[in-house]
């Protein structure tokens, strides 16, 4: 996963903090609903502030690599259920020339479209250590998937509360815990999170989305919604002029 140029980072002129995305395409990202919504004033139109860093990296100075935001799609029913439909599409104003750089790194995930993941271990590239006026650190953790019951299990005995998940770990959502324990260890402290990613051979796909922040340090779980489940929401904004087999 060292070799892949995401996930990147989506700004806002207005606000001092990013969210996670993902490239799906040239000129499309999945990144989290709620953590735009945040980033995004209801009268101010997401051109006029937000932008994806591809090129460079400059957290506090915006130099290079921008490509600003032409419209944001939001899951229909996150208002509802936000914490089983957190996705959001983002459509920049321009695409990005390239998808792979000259030294074959890529920049473009695919869609994982079946329920059922085809390995036991995914990974999770997450910020964290965040100071002021300083880049938040970076780092790729390989996290094995965990079971529903498994996952159910850990918040029954943990005991946490999480009203969100109001109709429980459903079946199209996936748990995973870090085996090293290399999160847990800072678990309370300000992390990102983002897409969760799975490799097949050189392909790299995005199989999960956050879902909400659990804040409880006794927790050691983290929740992702499916992307599969939300395939031809999907598939209907990326590429509305794709046939359907």
């Amino acid at each position: 996963m060292t070799n892949m140029l995401f996930p990147v980072k989506i700004f806002s002129t207005e606000e001092p903090y990013f969210c996670p995305a993902v490239f799906i395409s040239a000129d499309s990202l999945l990144a989290s609903a709620l953590c735009l919504k945040m980033m995004q004033p209801v009268d101010d139109h997401p051109s006029s502030h937000m932008f994806v860093m591809v090129e460079a990296e400059h957290v506090f100075y915006y130099e290079g690599g921008r490509r600003y935001i032409n419209k944001i799609f939001y899951h229909p029913k996150l208002e509802d259920e936000p914490a089983y439909h957190n996705v959001a599409i983002v459509k920049l104003r321009n695409p990005i020339r390239e998808t792979v750089t000259p030294n074959g790194q890529s920049i473009v995930a695919c869609l994982w479209s079946e329920m059922n993941l085809r390995s036991d271990k995914v990974y999770l590239g997450e910020w964290f250590k965040y100071q002021p006026e300083q880049n938040a650190a970076f780092r790729w953790l390989d996290l094995p998937v965990m079971t529903r019951k498994e996952c159910r299990e850990e918040l029954s005995k943990s005991k946490a509360i999480v009203p969100e998940f109001d109709r429980g770990i459903v079946e199209s959502q996936l748990c995973v815990r870090d085996k090293k324990n290399r999160t847990m260890i800072e678990f309370c402290e300000a992390r990102s999170s983002g897409p969760l990613f799975m490799t097949l051979g050189s392909t790299v796909y995005v199989v999960g989305m956050p879902t909400v922040h659990i804040d409880d340090c006794n927790v050691h779980i983290e929740v992702f919604n499916r992307v599969s489940s939300f395939l031809d929401w999907i598939e209907a904004i990326v590429w509305p002029h794709m046939e359907m087999p």
